[in-house]
């Protein structure tokens, strides 16, 4: 990504430049200049990465944007901006954006990610990482040329299931580092997975008989069906005993009920069915009489009135008053009267006593028609009881159990022998469950096996990563080799415990970088970025503290730079300005000074 212009204000040493950037920029003076501010502006503007206070004394913000070119040659202007105690505000062709967005317009116009960027950026920290942080930051830019077939050559003794298993895992056509490291998971998980699988079976196996039953399976389940069939048999054999049973109760029930009806229907002697005409007549007799005995008792009751006022009437004729006031004296004859009055008397008195007789007939007749419904009613109980038993002895005999045949006995089957028979099919499942587990016991082990080869194959330290890691390896190393040919140096890569890069000097003893003169450290510290450039494609080279060069190394540095200018977009070397500094850049007249 090419920037055009830089505007930096209020960060760290830096508190005001706006300037073009060059292809090849160099940044010569003394100390505190802003040298080391301006290229950590440059990173933090690009990454984000602040790596301490970045907010310059004199001012209370820090403003970093550029003019920059993106994948279609457009101008764009991004911006960050960071306040005392505040997040980073970020602009886009001043417009607000957030930090994510403004890192994914970077990532994509540079083509690498921003944490990536931040490495490459730096040559302190690709100075500062570990062997395994190295190995790890190169082996990414290993290009996707790794094919299965590939793979499987660098495994040793490999067998038709770790084949199967590279050739399942593994995509077709080329891929990178990335995919060995999905299918070393893949594989640490199914051995994980299968291996639980293998232990319990293991256990399941433990509890099954070893030793084959002397019955097989057909011989066993023949003795079952027969011993089934007993069975069935017995079971037919109860219901039938069952019927029997009920039906001897039955019968039993039956006799009795018949046994007791006939006895009372044998005592049921002069048995007649009731008259109708009788009743009929008896209760037209019964109607009449009560009619009769009716008119009688009003008739009574008639005379008893008249009786008694012909008494009263008597009782006042005797006495000398007038009947209509007791203040008239009659003095008339009333013997006349009193003899009519008396006669009269007599004669209620003789028919009240006819009366009474007659009544006592009727109350006699009375007492016959009661006596007659009686029997009459008597007659027809007994004639109702006696056809009752006649109607449940018939319905008795249309209820007679039907005859029910004593079954055969039979023998209950031995709930040992089928005990037996059980135990007997149990242990011989139990047995063909130990051939299946036996057989897929094996079948696990191996694929534990094959599984616990490939992680081991396909982890770091294993065969086909330490295969892959030696073959790029020597290639970066001649990257590096071709790089630094026109030098007295040469590199070597080794893989010890990640990669450990050396250097040699006249083909003397290699030397790691912490082992370098300072010239040295900044020879290899360019050589390696370089290389890591040309890998991932930054086209941005910023080396810092290049003053420990000596006038030799740093005039060959400056001519591999400018031979390999036209990999890069930008190129920036920082130093102190000491006067050979100073001489060899102006010598080369390829490098403009920003500052």
């Amino acid at each position: 990504m090419k920037i055009e212009k830089i505007k930096i204000e209020g960060f760290r040493g830096i508190e005001k430049f706006e300037g073009a950037l060059p292809q090849l920029g160099s940044l010569c003076g003394v100390n505190g200049i802003g040298k080391t501010s301006l290229l950590a502006a440059i990173r933090y503007l690009l990454t984000g990465e602040e790596l301490g206070n970045v907010i310059n004394i004199k001012t209370d913000k820090a403003i970093v944007s550029a003019q920059v070119l993106n994948n279609d040659g457009e101008l764009m202007e991004i911006t960050r901006c960071k306040k005392q105690n505040k997040p980073t505000t970020c602009k886009i062709n001043g417009h607000t954006v957030t930090v994510g967005e403004l890192n994914a317009s970077i990532e994509n116009w540079c083509g690498i990610a921003v944490d990536k960027l931040k490495i490459l950026s730096s040559a302190d920290v690709i100075a500062a990482m570990k062997p395994q942080d190295l190995s790890a930051f190169i082996l990414d830019y290993i290009p996707e040329d790794l094919t299965t077939e590939l793979i499987i050559g660098y495994i040793q003794n490999s067998t038709i299931g770790m084949l199967k298993i590279c050739e399942n895992g593994l995509p077709e056509g080329k891929f990178g580092m990335n995919e060995i490291d999905k299918l070393e998971q893949v594989c640490r998980e199914k051995r994980k997975e299968l291996k639980k699988e293998w232990e319990q079976k293991k256990i399941l196996y433990k509890e099954c008989p070893k030793i084959k039953p002397q019955k097989d399976r057909a011989a066993i389940e023949k003795s079952i069906e027969e011993f089934h069939e007993k069975e069935a048999i017995y079971k037919a054999y109860l219901e039938k005993e069952n019927a029997y049973k009920v039906f001897t109760n039955n019968l039993e029930r039956y006799n009795s009920s018949m046994k007791e009806v006939e006895e009372k229907l044998s005592k049921a002697t002069n048995i007649v069915k009731p008259d109708e005409n009788e009743k009929a007549a008896i209760l037209a007799e019964k109607k009449s009489l009560t009619e009769t005995k009716t008119n009688q008792l009003n008739t009574k009751n008639s005379m008893q009135i008249a009786l008694k006022q012909l008494n009263s009437t008597l009782e006042n004729l005797n006495k000398p008053v007038c009947p209509i006031s007791d203040k008239i004296v009659c003095n008339q004859d009333k013997t006349k009267v009193k003899a009519e009055l008396v006669e009269t008397i007599n004669k209620t008195k003789e028919g009240l006593e006819s009366l009474e007789i007659e009544i006592k007939k009727t109350d006699d007749k009375i007492s016959e028609n009661e006596k007659r419904a009686d029997k009459y009613a008597n007659t027809q109980k007994r004639y109702e009881q006696y056809q009752a038993l006649v109607n449940y002895k018939a319905n008795l005999e249309k209820a007679k159990p039907q005859m029910v045949e004593k079954p055969v006995k039979v023998e209950a089957p031995s709930a040992e022998i089928k005990k037996s028979l059980n135990e007997e099919l149990k242990v011989l499942t139990k047995y063909e469950e130990g051939l299946k587990l036996g057989t897929q016991i094996t079948t696990l082990e191996t694929l534990v096996s094959d599984y616990d080869k490939m992680v081991k194959a396909l982890e770091p330290k294993g065969i086909v990563k330490t295969s892959i890691i030696e073959y790029y390896l020597k290639l970066f190393e001649d990257i590096c080799n071709k790089k630094s040919s026109n030098s007295e140096y040469s590199f070597k890569f080794e893989a010890e415990n990640g990669i450990v890069i050396t250097m040699s000097k006249n083909n003397d003893d290699y030397l790691p970088y912490s082992s370098l003169s300072g010239g040295e450290r900044a020879y290899m510290l360019f050589i390696i970025m370089d290389m890591l450039n040309e890998l991932s494609g930054t086209k941005m080279l910023m080396i810092d503290e290049l003053s420990v060069l000596d006038k030799e190394t740093f005039s060959k540095l400056l001519d591999l730079l400018i031979a390999n200018k036209n990999d890069y977009d930008h190129v920036i070397i920082a130093s102190v300005n000491h006067s050979d500094i100073e001489n060899t850049i102006k010598e080369k007249n390829e490098f403009t000074s920003i500052f």
